[in-house]
């Protein structure tokens, strides 16, 4: 037997490329969000404790150079708070609030491409499974009582197969969708949680000032 005619993916049909692309594609954006998601493997309360002990001994264009020689979205947020520093507690608040929201779109990049993806597959595999199956019923019309499990085979195989890809290749994505969803909504409160603290500590720095 040939090639084509034992390999399981062939045998699921044109379907099956479609398929295999979306699992490449999907595979390819949980690498690179797993890559930039790499950032935030940092320890915030340290960075934090250095950036507030600058701006006590008022040393707030310092404090904005550590901010800047960080790629992090908590440098991002803070420096944005030191850039308003000078303004009312609640514009500063506003502003690093819309920075925060900035920096969680970045984060939020490409999810929804992977979610489609996993809502797409298993389609694709029913699909597949809908034209198996027409494929196995034309068979049968043709032959009728003559049919052979061999004539059915081919469409039965499609039917399988396309539907088996589908859900092999959303479960797993289905599951890192929802980590990353995760990780995002907990830096959604981390990035709320430190910049109230640091509108709060700035405040009472300058009323000391």
């Amino acid at each position: 037997m040939t090639f084509f005619e034992t390999n399981i993916l062939v045998k699921g049909g044109i379907i099956m490329i479609p398929i295999i692309l979306g699992s490449i594609a999907a595979l390819g954006l949980t690498i690179e969000r797993i890559i930039y998601f790499r950032k935030l493997k940092f320890d915030s309360n340290a960075f934090t404790k250095k950036v507030l002990d600058k701006i006590s001994e008022n040393k707030i264009g310092e404090a904005a150079i550590l901010c800047d020689s960080v790629e992090n979205p908590f440098a991002a947020i803070y420096k944005k708070g030191l850039e308003n520093i000078d303004e009312s507690p609640q514009e500063m608040e506003r502003q690093i609030e819309l920075e925060a929201s900035k920096q969680v779109s970045l984060y939020e990049k490409n999810l929804s491409y992977l979610l489609v993806i996993v809502a797409v597959e298993p389609m694709l595999g029913f699909l597949g499974t809908i034209v198996g199956l027409i494929k196995a019923f034309m068979e049968w019309e043709k032959f009728g009582s003559s049919i052979t499990v061999e004539q059915l085979a081919s469409g039965i195989y499609q039917a399988m197969v396309t539907t088996a890809s589908g859900l092999t290749i959303a479960i797993p994505f289905f599951v890192v969708y929802h980590i990353f969803i995760y990780i995002v909504n907990k830096l959604v409160f981390d990035l709320n949680f430190y910049g109230e603290n640091f509108v709060s500590f700035t405040a009472k720095h300058k009323s000391k000032s």
